[in-house]
């Protein structure tokens, strides 16, 4: 029985040859089992990110696609929780510090490291890095929930619209609340509204991308900021949480889930702020929520 840990690594590098000395180096590991991943591509880099469960990150900062601190600084904003750790030529050793500035847990020269610094200064990134996010989820997350909270929300869509504005970039912001919450607490208890939320919230962490931020802003008022989204992602994205809903509403006959949707946009040639993006979307999702008051929905979900 192996009771070793396993630890899944996403090297981002262009050098074939660095790539072959650091997997060398991870394979002589004695007292955990680490999984390798690689790519030179900061796109695939993201979308792994997404779809592989990766305990750390070890990064060029000299790619064919970016260069220096905005190498750091584009995996890092989809990168929420994952450690990073800077692979770097002695050149690029400033640059390389003001990444830890900005939030790199460690940075390691080529040609300085063994597979006994390599390794250490990996496990050590995973670990302060959890304790940071222990630390960070007594202020950022909601409790019930657990998604971000108002806090959490506005730390972390801030960097977001800087890093669109800097790369010119579309986000999407949909603000939400569920429809009729007080009539729920009333009719049926708040424990039948909590878990009303705890659902709600478990199905917007399956229609959403894991890059995307989600948070409940307080009550039954929720919020997902999504980067780089074109117009006919946010028509399918839509639609699955429509499916979500009706599949949970058949499931639940006595207490329906419905919600209201408003949607606003960020153009990077037109920049907007945080709060202007929210109170556009808040705004026509109160519209839409008075508007259903008129023509009532069983279940489901109502958008501008």
């Amino acid at each position: 029985m192996d009771n070793k840990k396993h630890i899944t690594v996403l090297l981002i590098e262009d050098s074939p040859v660095t790539i072959q000395i650091i997997q060398e180096m991870l394979s002589t590991a004695q007292d955990v089992r680490i999984n390798l991943i690689t790519t030179d591509q900061i796109s695939t880099a993201i979308e792994l990110l997404s779809n592989e469960k990766v305990d750390i990150i070890l990064l060029d900062l000299s790619l064919p696609e970016s260069h220096g601190l905005d190498t750091f600084l584009r995996v890092s904003v989809s990168a929420h929780h994952v450690p990073i750790v800077i692979l770097t030529v002695l050149d690029d050793e400033i640059i390389a510090l003001q990444s830890v500035e900005k939030g790199a847990q460690d940075y390691l020269i080529k040609g300085e490291i063994d597979s006994k610094i390599l390794i250490r200064s990996l496990l050590y990134a995973i670990e302060r890095n959890k304790t940071m996010l222990e630390l960070k989820s007594l202020a950022f997350l909601d409790e019930l929930t657990m998604l971000y909270n108002r806090r959490g929300f506005l730390t972390f869509a801030q960097q977001e619209l800087r890093f669109a504005h800097r790369k010119k970039l579309e986000m999407v912001l949909l603000f939400m609340d569920i429809d009729n919450m007080k009539m729920v607490n009333d009719t049926f208890g708040h424990k039948e509204g909590d878990l009303i939320l705890v659902e709600f919230s478990t199905i917007l962490k399956r229609t959403f991308r894991a890059s995307d931020i989600i948070a409940r802003l307080g009550g039954d008022e929720f919020v997902i900021l999504a980067l780089d989204v074109p117009g006919s992602d946010v028509q399918t994205v839509k639609y699955r949480l429509q499916n979500e809903i009706e599949t949970r509403n058949k499931k639940n006959r006595s207490c329906k889930l419905s919600i209201s949707i408003g949607l606003s946009r960020y153009d990077s040639n037109f920049p907007s702020t945080l709060e202007e993006l929210l109170k556009t979307a808040d705004t026509l999702m109160y519209q839409q929520k008075q508007r259903k008051k008129q023509e009532p929905v069983i279940g489901g979900i109502s958008h501008a």
